[in-house]
């Protein structure tokens, strides 16, 4: 081998040895590699692990406010960096109905979902080798499970369209149907559950089947349902909550009011001829429009053989002219008196017939025959003049009796008015005589009065039926149906802001709407509430009273029965209000053994919530003073105290007869002895002044003055003064508010500012109403009807007490109308001068730009409200907003609904279901406790946040664990 070569060997061997060694290297290096990389991917795994760990205790903390237990490795800082928005809702909101700043939430989610919280979690460790994270931070989305959208624990549910919705504003650019709010809707049933179209959700059975036809969703059957049973304790809520108020607003019963039957003739003849008892017990509406007047006599002999009977009736003129006849009473007079004069003469004469008699008998001589022939002719002679006066009494009693019995024969009662415009001019009663009403009781009356019995008398013949209040505008007819089983009420009724209303009964019915006011509470306790349209309503108007419930914030409707609301097709039978730019969780609700809603629940805002919402929108400061010097002080505070100062209840001017009914009975003197011989009565209209008119009036002065004390704050929108017109709600449907900013021209710049209605209702109450009772009880019951009836009364004591008397106690009731409509004009003329017709105006500006024709108008900035039904819930119409729970079936036939819906042991019907979360859980005002006594709660002029009880309870599921809905990491 040579050289070369040998140096070739060693160099191949030294590469290949070298290569060898580069080999090893490598895999050394490799091996190196895989264990730091292993070694890194097991420190990381050990990192998101311990991460993981520390992170559930974070979440743990930030809902539950539990710290983590001490040693974590690798622990997590957490930030709620949920988008603003996302509103907090707190406990018993709605006690804070009243706080227009800081009360109720905004529940507007325009950046996020509702009910989603966004947690930001940042690991953190003391461990070098498990720092791995570098700046990456994790996201966590957590879901606070409002409950089910659909729940029937021991029935079936069955949706035609589900998806989560987010009632989306007017800002908000979205189409309402697209509104989703990524909050999952759950359906749970025990039996089947068919639900279709579902845009994100699960449903959940029991025993049968669940189907989900169409769209997003998952179905489930187990032994038992995802959430934790609460209906149970759900429903217990509703009915303790239900309990507390009718607690409260037992205060405010105002049935007796309305209808009491506590008025009987025999009542009001005690209060007549005792002239002790009160009234309080008769102060009702019904007895007002159902009063009993009796007939009082005047009584004025000239014994034996004439007498004048003057008879007070409760009646209406006749429709016949019956002429006075003073020149005639003269003339009746002086016969009258000529036969006393004859009669006593002729009596005197008979004596010595007598006397003379006995002595012939004795002794039958010459003389003593002849003084018995001449007696006798006495005797005679006497007897002839008698006979020759009483037909001259004949012929003038004749020809005037002819007269009047074919006047009376062909007359008729002029009848009762029906309305204010109708009745007659002045306080005096209408000119004439009310012989129709008296003539077929004519005979009985003079039996009557030959016995003294006069309590008998004024009791058999008085008038049950007397009208003493007219209601409303001056064309209304008073058509309330007020008896033990029935209160119909034929007008708008109204329950003012922080008030309570309880009536009792068989059945009530409300032909009108039902106006619940902020913070009100009203309870029926009745077998069923029927809400219906009122007379001459236009169910295609807004602005009409067609038969709905219009609910203010915090208000609630109580019910022992059932609750059926008629309402309008176009515009639903029951209105939830709120705020325009806002939108706030259900704080009003339904509560009955049984609901039927046949046309619906719509969206809308009090007349003044709309300007105050529009005035912070649009930061105008003519909207902020408007509502600031108008309407809410109009709303809250002046128009339920000047309805109790002036209206909606009038006096009656008096429609009887302005004169008595009275009569001339002769009684002709019988021979042989001149005494009085069977009465002959005979009707001459003598210009005697009826003492009922001023009995009336004082008992329509007393009735006006204190039913408007009382029910006045219920039923004001039927005053004159209500200036947006006659029973007409001022709640406006939900509408895009910048449309109707421009619509408030009407009211320019008028106020009320300086409208005191405490004081000016105070000063009302003092003059007009504080001893209006005794006052009729003394002045009119004693010193008129008493005097008139406790005996034969001579003619001219009747004159004095029919004439004198009567102009001194009608002059003190003019005063005291004076001084009620002097306080009435003071309360109501800062409206009946700078805003009349203002409101109406406004209205119907209004409507014209208001269309529910536009779904995604009418369907922004929902309210809704709960309805709670032992039984069942029926709802129809376009649309159905809030809560629904019942022990029973719930059919929601309307078009669509929005919201919940919960049977305890029914099944669950439904259309298409909007699920909105946020209306799984209420919040109810409960209203301050009032004065009982109708007087009491007259004087009382508080009303909206100067009566506020800041009471509510919270109704809602118990508290269900909140999920994790979605995680990551965020690079």
């Amino acid at each position: 081998m040579t050289r070369g070569t040998r140096k070739h060997t060693r160099a191949s061997a030294l590469i290949a040895v070298m290569m060898v060694i580069a080999m090893l290297m490598a895999v050394v290096l490799a091996i190196s590699h895989f264990q730091a990389v292993a070694r890194q991917t097991h420190m990381t795994e050990e990192a998101s692990l311990r991460f993981r760990e520390g992170a559930r205790f974070a979440v743990q903390e930030q809902l539950l406010k539990v710290a983590p237990p001490s040693g974590l490795l690798v622990t997590a800082t957490s930030a709620n960096v949920t988008p603003a928005g996302n509103p907090v809702i707190v406990p018993e909101m709605a006690k804070n109905i009243f706080d227009r700043k800081t009360g109720l939430p905004d529940l507007r989610s325009l950046e996020s979902s509702p009910a989603n919280n966004v947690l930001k979690l940042t690991p953190t460790t003391s461990d070098v080798g498990l720092r791995v994270f570098g700046s990456n931070t994790y996201t966590t989305v957590i879901t606070n499970v409002p409950g089910y959208a659909a729940y029937a624990p021991n029935g079936s549910v069955n949706i035609t369209n589900m998806q989560s919705w987010a009632n989306p504003t007017f800002q908000d650019p979205r189409k309402t149907l697209e509104a989703y709010s990524g909050v999952m809707a759950v359906v749970g049933a025990k039996k089947d559950a068919s639900v279709a179209n579902v845009t994100y959700g699960e449903a959940h059975v029991i025993e049968g089947n669940a189907k989900i036809d169409h769209g997003n969703g998952i179905t489930y059957k187990k032994k038992h349902l995802p959430l934790p049973a609460y209906e149970k304790a759900l429903i217990d809520q509703i009915k303790s909550a239900r309990q507390e108020m009718i607690n409260s607003g037992n205060s405010g019963d105002k049935t007796q009011q309305l209808y009491s039957g506590g008025l009987t003739p025999g009542s009001i003849i005690s209060l007549f001829f005792g002239g002790e008892s009160g009234l309080e017990q008769f102060l009702s509406l019904g007895n007002a429009n159902h009063f009993f007047l009796p007939t009082i006599p005047f009584f004025s002999p000239a014994p034996p053989y004439l007498y004048s009977f003057a008879f007070h009736m409760p009646y209406p003129a006749d429709t016949a002219n019956y002429a006075a006849n003073e020149n005639l009473a003269a003339q009746i007079q002086s016969l009258n008196d000529q036969i006393k004069k004859a009669g006593e003469e002729l009596e005197k004469l008979w004596d010595k017939v007598k006397a003379a008699e006995a002595a012939y008998q004795q002794n039958s001589s010459l003389d003593n025959l002849t003084a018995l022939n001449n007696a006798k002719a006495a005797h005679s002679s006497k007897q002839g003049e008698v006979d020759s006066l009483n037909q001259q009494m004949q012929a003038l009693f004749g020809p005037q009796k002819a007269s009047m019995d074919a006047q009376i024969a062909s007359s008729q009662p002029r009848g009762v008015p029906l309305t204010r415009s109708q009745d007659p001019d002045g306080n005096d009663g209408v000119t004439g005589w009310s012989y129709a009403s008296a003539g077929g009781m004519l005979g009985k009356l003079i039996g009557l009065l030959f016995t003294f019995n006069f309590a008998d008398l004024a009791s058999e013949f008085g008038n049950p039926d007397v009208k003493l209040v007219h209601f409303g505008s001056k064309d209304r007819e008073f058509k309330f149906v007020l008896d033990a089983n029935n209160l119909g009420i034929d007008a708008t009724m109204t329950v003012p802001r922080g008030r309570s209303l309880k009536l009792s009964g068989k059945n009530i019915t409300v032909s009108g709407d039902l106006w619940l006011q902020r913070g009100s509470t009203f309870y029926a306790d009745c077998d069923k509430l029927s809400v219906v349209p009122g007379r001459g309503s236009d169910p295609s108007k807004f602005f009409s009273p067609a038969g709905r419930i219009f609910m203010e914030e915090g208000s609630t409707l109580i019910c022992r029965g059932e609750v059926e609301c008629v309402g309008s097709p176009q515009w639903g039978s029951v209105i939830v209000g709120g705020v325009p730019g806002k939108i706030h969780p259900i704080t009003t609700a339904i509560l009955a053994k049984k609901v039927s809603l046949g046309n619906g629940v719509f969206a809308g805002c009090a007349i003044d919530d709309l300007v105050e919402g529009l005035g912070d929108m649009l930061n105008n400061n003519t909207l902020k003073d408007l509502n600031n010097n108008l309407m809410r002080p109009l709303l809250a505070n002046v128009a339920p105290n000047a309805a109790k100062a002036l209206g909606p209840f009038f006096a009656r001017k008096p429609y009887f007869a302005k004169y008595a009914t009275t009569f001339q009975v002769i009684c002709p003197p019988l021979p042989p002895f001149g005494q009085p011989g069977p009465p002959i009565p005979t009707p001459i209209p003598f210009p005697i002044k009826n003492c009922m008119v001023p009995v009336a009036r004082a008992f329509g002065f007393v009735y006006s003055v204190s039913l408007n004390l009382g029910l006045g704050e219920n039923f004001y929108t039927h005053s004159d003064w209500w200036i947006f017109g006659e029973g007409v709600v001022p709640m406006v449907p939900q509408a895009d508010p910048t449309k109707l900013a421009e619509k408030f021209t009407s009211f320019g710049s008028s106020t009320l500012a300086a409208l005191d209605p405490a004081t000016i209702v105070g000063k009302f109450i003092e003059s007009a109403a504080k001893d209006m009772v005794a006052y009729v009880v003394t002045e009119v019951c004693k010193q008129i009807v008493t005097k008139i009836a406790s005996a034969a009364i001579p003619y001219v004591g009747l004159t004095d007490i029919a004439g004198t008397l009567l102009d001194e106690i009608t002059q003190n009731l003019s005063n005291r109308f004076g001084a009620q409509t002097t306080a009435g004009d003071a309360m109501t003329s800062a409206l009946t001068s700078s805003v009349a017709n203002a409101g109406k105006a406004t209205l119907d500006n209004l409507a014209s730009v208001i269309s529910l024709n536009l779904q995604d108008e009418f369907l922004r900035e929902y309210n809704g409200t709960l309805v709670y039904a032992e039984e069942t819930i029926t709802v129809g119409g376009k649309n159905a907003t809030g809560m629904f729970v019942a022990g029973g079936d719930i059919q929601i036939n309307s078009l669509q609904c929005t919201g919940t819906l919960l049977s305890q042991n029914g099944n669950v019907a439904c259309s298409r279901l909007l699920f909105y979360p946020y209306f799984n859980q209420a919040s109810l005002y409960v209203p301050k406790e009032g004065p009982s006594g109708w007087l009491s709660r007259g004087k009382e002029f508080l009303y909206d946040k100067d009566y506020a009880s800041n009471k509510a309870v919270d109704i809602g599921p118990p508290a269900i664990p909140p999920v994790v809905s979605a995680q990551g990491w965020f690079q």
